[in-house]
């Protein structure tokens, strides 16, 4: 075999290899386990997130509640005074006081009420949110797991990779360049495997035999010869 198609069978070998490394890379399992892992966190700091603003929201408006609370229970206090101190002689404004007592004393109980629901909402908020919190916590320490295991896999096929490359490098400097451009324009048509040998007259990429005008090219050496049926550049085995 001629030593050129040698070193540039070699380079092919070498890409071979890395493309591989490269696909293995792109289909760790544990990368896509982190990409659901990625997907739940998400999930779950949106719903977190919802919550502690339905707490917040909760908490500004019991604070107004009770605010609207005191205020009532003040003016309330004020009425029962005026009613019980004697003051009020006619009887149309004591029906219009006793009227407005028991306005504030309802006004009361329904904004007690509607505070004692947003204790219970808030407390099962705060239940909930703490949930979340604990689920946001074992997803995020599971996936710090498969991170640091993805990361360790990856250095070490980068590493294996930068061998590889160093490989090539070497190899391909025994390579024309004119062959080594016709290599890289095949690649991607020929799915990475552009040179094959030739046994016994048969083609090593489509399983075809060749013509024997092809194959007295090859075995007088006359350039660069492919194959007449996949167009894959050929070379004599040894």
């Amino acid at each position: 075999m001629d030593a050129q198609m040698k070193a540039l069978l070699e380079v092919q070998q070498l890409d071979m290899d890395m493309a591989k490394i490269d696909e293995m890379m792109r289909d760790l399992p544990v990368r896509r386990l982190i990409l659901a892992l990625r997907m739940r966190e998400k999930e779950i700091q949106g719903l977190l997130a919802k919550n502690e603003e339905r707490l917040r929201n909760s908490e500004q408006r019991s604070r107004r509640l009770h605010l609207d609370l005191d205020e009532s229970r003040s003016q309330m206090e004020l009425m029962k005074k005026k009613l019980y101190s004697g003051e009020i002689k006619s009887p149309k404004e004591l029906a219009q006081v006793e009227s407005r007592c028991e306005s504030l004393r309802q006004r009361a109980n329904d904004l007690e009420e509607e505070i004692l629901n947003l204790m219970l909402q808030a407390e099962e908020l705060a239940a909930e949110t703490k949930e979340q919190r604990g689920q946001l916590e074992e997803v995020q320490g599971e996936l710090e797991g498969h991170l640091l295991e993805y990361e360790r896999t990856v250095k070490r096929w980068r590493r294996e990779m930068r061998e590889l490359q160093k490989l090539r490098e070497e190899a391909q400097a025994s390579v024309s360049p004119s062959l080594l451009a016709t290599y890289e324009r095949m690649r991607t048509r020929c799915q990475g495997r552009v040179v094959v040998e030739v046994r016994n007259g048969i083609c090593g990429g489509c399983r075809v035999g060749l013509s024997p005008s092809h194959l007295g090219k090859l075995r007088k050496g006359e350039g660069e010869v492919f194959c007449e049926h996949c167009g894959r550049l050929l070379c004599l085995a040894d």
